[in-house]
């Protein structure tokens, strides 16, 4: 991965995005936050921020997306055809062990994630971009 795309305006505002959902998620749900909890669960803290997004991006955005995409190529604008079915197949996996609340929700960044794979043609951005939105919903919100 070339290094200069982390400095890239629309890598900078796919980043930002984060926040905003981390911000948006809080005001709809308004949980009780426990912030110390990845120090009494490291372990379960670093899969759930580093390891499944990784593992989740080569699998979605590495196969399911590139397999796609060969094979669809409806466009609208920046968003494929491909992408959202991949998103769709994306909350469908959440469902088996978060709520369908929490599972809907991941279809906004993981349409996002698809958009970094097919603008960047590379896996680290989306994969990155996972970590990222991870790191906040993971310690901020701590889904069972």
């Amino acid at each position: 991965m070339n290094p200069r795309i982390l400095l890239k305006p629309t890598f900078l505002i796919l980043m930002s995005l984060g926040p905003l959902f981390w911000l948006a998620y809080y005001l709809y749900i308004q949980p009780h936050l426990q912030l110390a909890w990845p120090g009494r669960e490291p372990i379960r803290f670093l899969l759930l921020v580093l390891v499944y997004p990784v593992l989740e991006e080569i699998v979605f955005r590495g196969l399911v997306l590139e397999w796609l995409g060969r094979h669809v190529k409806v466009r609208w604008g920046v968003l494929s055809l491909a992408n959202v079915i991949t998103s769709v197949l994306f909350v469908v996996l959440h469902l088996i062990h978060q709520s369908l609340l929490w599972s809907a929700l991941v279809f906004w960044p993981s349409l996002l994630f698809g958009y970094a794979k097919e603008r960047y043609q590379t896996l680290w951005v989306p994969i990155i971009l996972h970590c990222w939105f991870n790191l906040g919903f993971i310690w901020l919100f701590r889904p069972l």
